[in-house]
């Protein structure tokens, strides 16, 4: 799928010509795009090699969801600038130094969570969570913090958390801060869990990532990485297997919504994960299921199976997990004990 063979082909120019005028630009992005929707649907039979010269971040991620492979392919910034002043348009002499620019860029990003009952820690790029839903606002929460699934899930559950995590995500892998500082009123619950969520999303992007907790209490050991939970190489390629064999419009088995590839179309804007149907916990190896993104954070080992919203017929936004109800003393009679006179 080359941009330019296309433009060529469809105004009858030149093979070698890259100036196009910008209702011919309008025309060949719309078929581009159709024609690469259509060959991915065939990418579990036959190779699919998309020539992309300046991907944004969503289209690197679409891709991946797709189950791509990137290829970089780049003979060295002398010969690039070469051929751009012989054989393309001068603007992107522009565009080839910024790419030059980001790959010297850092390439960890370091993330700290802290409160702003602190001075917020000096950083690249800072991200205030001040305005999401708070968890300290559900007492079964208030003693655990945000590296916890518990609260992680609780906060994703959120539209406007998932608006939030997409936006910086693409940010951060657009500009690439080295530090990235993640506040919340406290730096208990908000900031560390929104922390670890972009920390795994920059990962997915094949960005690396450390995380601090600067003014957090922990409650429990240390969060572990994918590969120390099972979810490293050989289960990313599991799911990158089931992503080339989803149809879109499938029906979550936990929400029963449907799921797309373009995690925008998802109703909680993440990207679809793999899912055990046996839970690792039990044993499981194998991820043989998709679901959004939140709904396997939210079945966990699986104990809710049976009140999951697709069973219960109300949409995920307003599912939450069911509470431990007390047991009650049996009414009735209390035989042989005795009763005051």
């Amino acid at each position: 799928m080359d941009y330019d063979l296309l433009a060529n082909l469809l105004t009858g120019r030149d093979p070698g010509n890259h100036e196009h005028d910008q209702a011919t630009k309008g025309v060949v992005t719309a078929a581009r795009k159709a024609a690469i929707d259509a060959a991915v649907s065939l990418s579990d039979r036959v190779d699919v090699w998309i020539i992309h010269s300046t991907p944004s971040p969503a289209a690197l991620d679409r891709y991946r969801q797709h189950g791509a492979q990137v290829h970089t392919i780049d003979p060295g910034r002398e010969v690039v600038m070469r051929r751009i002043k012989t054989m393309r348009p001068k603007h992107m002499h522009a565009v080839a130094a910024r790419w030059y620019e980001q790959q010297a860029a850092p390439t960890t990003v370091a993330i700290t969570s802290f409160g702003y009952s602190k001075r917020p820690p000096a950083a690249a790029h800072t991200i205030d969570c001040r305005a999401l839903p708070n968890p300290h606002t559900v007492p079964a929460l208030r003693a655990v913090d945000g590296t916890t699934r518990r609260v992680r899930a609780w906060v994703t559950g959120h539209a406007e958390t998932c608006d939030l995590l997409t936006r910086e995500a693409d940010r951060i892998a657009e500009q690439m801060p080295a530090t990235v500082a993640v506040g919340c009123n406290a730096g208990q619950h908000r900031a560390p869990a929104i922390a670890h969520e972009l920390a795994d999303m920059l990962t997915a992007r094949g960005i690396a990532t450390t995380i601090t907790h600067r003014d957090m209490r922990p409650t429990t050991k240390a969060a572990k990485t994918t590969t120390e939970r099972g979810l490293g190489h050989e289960h990313q390629q599991q799911v990158a297997r089931l992503l080339r064999g989803h149809k879109d419009g499938t029906p979550c088995w936990w929400c029963a919504q449907p799921m797309y590839r373009d995690k925008v179309r998802n109703w909680d804007g993440r990207a679809l994960h793999g899912d055990h149907s046996d839970p690792r916990s039990n044993g499981g190896t194998r991820a043989d299921r998709l679901l959004h993104g939140t709904c396997n954070v939210r079945r966990k080992a699986g104990r809710h199976d049976d009140v999951r919203p697709a069973v219960l017929g109300v949409h995920p936004r307003d599912w939450s997990p069911p509470t431990a109800t007390p047991a009650l003393a049996p009414a009735g009679f209390n035989w042989g004990a005795a009763t005051p006179g």
